[in-house]
């Protein structure tokens, strides 16, 4: 029986405390308080930490045999929403040295809101350097009984008290290693974050499942030795239709694994798992799809890609580029100012079907369709002053050329 009633006795905490924190080390913590505490702003006022991990167990296994639990640690960030991100723990069987092998085909934690960590909650602050974090009474909170003040409580949904239309865009990515156990990753998509690492954004992943891990390779801001990373749990990107984002493994033998993307929000674009080396797009996201691998021991940290485009879409892409690339270097663009003109050499004929002009606020100054595949185009430009101007062509094969031109009407 894991239910407890603690009775607190002496004087309550008050006041400012300072913690010491080691770079992507963990350092033992709690609320010291005689009320909630909120750990975003812990986060985001102590840029020496960079995620709170939160120690769970399963609590099916009644025993204070070490080696008889299964145990793991929890990654939380505040971004994603109001209550922030939490990925659950893969639990681990640990042994008597201490190191730790994947749980069970169970080998899981709960989710659970964990903002507002209640009176004497435990957790471990990450640090991203060498230095300290400070506590102190502008970061306490009356918070409620309910789903984000108790320990733990049997409503496991993510989101709890907050509102669906504050979580950002995400889903979560899922890699099952054989019967061993499973690990949770989670994407978050924001316009003011980075490719590299942000503070408040990104979670440093625990990395505590011998037998296999996946996780978000984050390399190094500039300064740093290229090609060196820390992996995380959670990463935070701005999105781009051609973004790939790394997804690392490590194995410590040959594995099968199984890559799933679930639990999308606020996103609708298919995701795909790029296999670099075979040139392959497996679809991940939807119901039944996954990737199936299999691998040998080792580190793959430049191989697998989340992309969201399929194999023929960045086949059209590149096709299309190409195509533009091939039909700019065949077109010549000339203003002739003394006759008041624009003057396109198309030696090629292609058909063009639409000519734009635009001034420098985007407004339409000249729209003309139909213009045809004549060797020599001639574009009045006498009604349009003084300035600089964008004339975009459309094909017929609905390639866009763009030129950039100065008016100097004398």
């Amino acid at each position: 029986n894991h239910d407890f009633n603690y009775e607190f006795r002496g004087r309550a905490n008050n006041g400012a405390f300072t913690i010491p924190v080691g770079n992507n080390l963990m350092t033992l913590a709690g609320n010291p308080y005689p009320s909630s505490l909120d750990l975003a702003l812990v986060v985001n006022n102590n840029s020496s930490v960079s995620t709170i991990w939160f120690y769970d167990e399963d609590r099916a296994i009644n025993s204070h045999y070490y080696t008889a639990n299964r145990a793991g640690y929890g990654t939380w960030v505040p971004a994603g929403g109001t209550n922030g991100t939490y990925n659950a723990p893969t639990f681990v069987e640990w042994d008597s040295s201490g190191g730790g092998g994947g749980g069970g085909s169970t080998g899981t934690g709960s989710n659970y809101n964990r903002r507002y960590a209640p009176i004497g909650q435990g957790f471990m602050l990450i640090g991203n350097t060498n230095g300290t974090a400070n506590i102190d009474n502008s970061m306490r909170v009356y918070q409620i009984e309910g789903t984000n003040s108790d320990f733990r409580n049997n409503d496991e949904s993510n989101s709890g008290d907050s509102n669906p239309d504050d979580l950002w865009p995400q889903f979560k990515v899922i890699t099952e290693f054989g019967e061993s156990h499973s690990r949770i990753l989670t994407m978050l998509f924001s316009d003011e974050s980075t490719n590299g690492y942000d503070h408040g954004m990104d979670g440093y992943h625990p990395m505590d499942a011998d037998n296999g891990e996946a996780f978000f390779p984050i390399y190094y801001n500039e300064g740093n030795v290229v090609g060196e990373y820390d992996p995380y749990s959670i990463q935070t990107i701005p999105y781009q239709k051609n973004t790939k984002i790394p997804l690392a493994f490590q194995l410590n033998e040959q594995t099968v694994i199984n890559v799933l993307a679930r639990d999308f929000i606020s996103f609708n674009r298919p995701a795909y798992l790029w296999d670099s080396v075979e040139n392959t797009y497996a679809l991940i996201s939807g119901e039944d799809n996954q990737a199936f691998l299999t691998l040998p021991e080792g580190i793959y940290d430049d191989r697998f890609y989340i992309v969201f485009n399929s194999s023929v879409e960045v086949l059209r892409d590149s096709e299309g580029t190409l195509a533009q690339e091939e039909v700019r270097e065949n077109m010549d663009f000339y203003q002739n100012n003394r006759v008041k003109q624009l003057e396109i050499s198309n030696p090629e004929g292609y058909n063009i079907k639409h000519a734009s002009v635009f001034d420098m606020s985007g407004k339409l100054v000249i729209n003309k369709s139909n213009v045809g595949s004549d060797f020599n185009i001639a574009i009045s430009t006498a009604m349009l002053s003084d300035g600089v101007y964008l004339i975009r062509l459309t094909t017929d094969d609905y390639i866009d050329i763009d030129y950039k031109m100065i008016i100097e009407n004398k």
